[in-house]
């Protein structure tokens, strides 16, 4: 049925496909696996030589020490640094008050066709203060409806000091640094 059209299939290890094969003796497997284990051994040895130089460690370390040195080593720099917390917080209150501003903003040309008309007296709006650049520079991103709803949920709750110590709430959301 189906014919090999001049295709050859190139392996990197085992023996060439095909019918016809003339089976390998005993000692040809074995001096085949030991050039795979050879080889296998090789690249592992480069590879960790490799991780040496990168880790800064000298090139006779023992394998068990080398991953240890590399994985403190990952754990230092993926640890939160202290001021971290801190940055994304104030990072959250930028995105908080661009998002307050643009929302005046929209409260404020919905009720301007309401005004002209008279229909319904409505409180004036609250004063619309221009964003600060570095938001618009930074590419800040509005909040979801899910983190508004969450937020909203949050400042209507009664026991808001029970969830988020006020100390929190004052310096972080509202802006009080």
């Amino acid at each position: 049925m189906f014919q090999n059209q001049g295709l050859t299939v190139i392996r990197k290890r085992g023996r060439p496909a095909g019918r016809n094969r003339v089976a390998l003796t005993l000692e040809e497997r074995r001096a085949r696996n030991a050039q795979y284990e050879r080889e296998r051994r090789e690249e592992t040895a480069a590879a960790t030589r490799e991780l040496a130089e990168a880790a800064g460690c000298p090139p006779d370390i023992s394998t068990g020490d080398l991953l240890t040195t590399v994985i403190e080593t990952l754990r230092r720099r993926m640890a939160p640094r202290p001021g971290d917390e801190i940055a994304d917080l104030r990072r959250v209150n930028k995105k908080l008050k661009a998002q307050v501003i643009k929302l005046e903003r929209m409260l404020g040309q919905e009720q301007l066709p309401s005004q002209e008309t008279g229909a319904q007296e409505s409180p004036p709006a609250l004063p619309v203060q221009e964003p600060p650049l570095e938001s618009e520079a930074s590419g800040l991103q509005l909040l979801s409806p899910h983190e508004l709803q969450y937020l909203e949920n949050l400042f209507d709750n009664d026991r808001m000091g029970e969830i988020l110590p006020s100390e929190v709430v004052c310096r972080y959301f509202i802006g009080f640094d």
